[in-house]
């Protein structure tokens, strides 16, 4: 057999079996993402579940469905991470997509939640809601809620139990979150909602300890 066509099969042979082993791996990444995000929805629905029931007897729980709320959002806001690195890997499995928009509703299920919560057991938690946008934005942007991210880890570090920190994708095609977001009119992103106001563009780590009282 001639030289070039032994080498032409073989470089063939390389790249399927390349191509079969990344589908594979990315196969296995969806998978995790799927069980990371049952275990997300069981642990929302079991806090949401205990919030209605304190709700129906007293508040002498309050604190109880605080720890709860706080844990959940320590652990939604790991996935997070973890979600951005397979997107970043993300070749062959586009439904990683639809995973991140279950996450992103997720999300807003928690935060309306953590409103109602902070309202009724009179709580005095800052509310913070980091909006961005993933899909046709400029290097400006992006870079932008990059940093933006960063800033508002090292506040959720600083501030502790006194405040929650819930990302929120503005272009997730989710019609619940577009309504949330209608009535603050943002035109810049990222931006930033602090117990209902919102500040448009980069905030210093400074501002934000100003506006949320940690």
């Amino acid at each position: 057999m001639n030289l070039y066509i032994r080498a032409f099969i073989l470089t063939t042979l390389v790249f399927f079996a390349g191509m079969g082993l990344g589908m594979l791996i990315e196969e296995a990444r969806l998978s995790e993402v799927q069980q990371s995000l049952l275990k997300l929805q069981i642990m929302f629905n079991d806090a949401y579940t205990l919030s209605h029931y304190i709700a129906t007897t007293n508040e002498s729980s309050c604190e109880d469905l605080l720890e709860e709320n706080l844990r959940y959002n320590d652990v939604v806001y790991a996935f997070g991470e973890k979600l951005d690195e397979y997107e970043k890997a993300n070749r062959f499995t586009p439904e990683l997509e639809d995973q991140r928009r279950l996450y992103n509703l997720l999300q807003l299920r928690f935060l309306l939640n953590s409103i109602e919560l902070k309202e009724r057991c009179n709580l005095s938690y800052a509310v913070v809601v980091h909006v961005y946008r993933k899909h046709n934005v400029s290097l400006g942007e992006e870079i932008d809620t990059r940093t933006m991210a960063g800033i508002l880890w090292d506040l959720k570090q600083k501030c502790g139990r006194k405040m929650l920190l819930v990302p929120l994708q503005a272009d997730s095609n989710l019609s619940s979150v577009g309504a949330f977001l209608a009535s603050y009119n943002l035109t810049r992103f990222p931006a930033t909602i602090i117990d209902g106001r919102a500040v448009e563009g980069l905030v210093s780590l400074s501002d934000l300890m100003r506006l949320t009282n940690c």
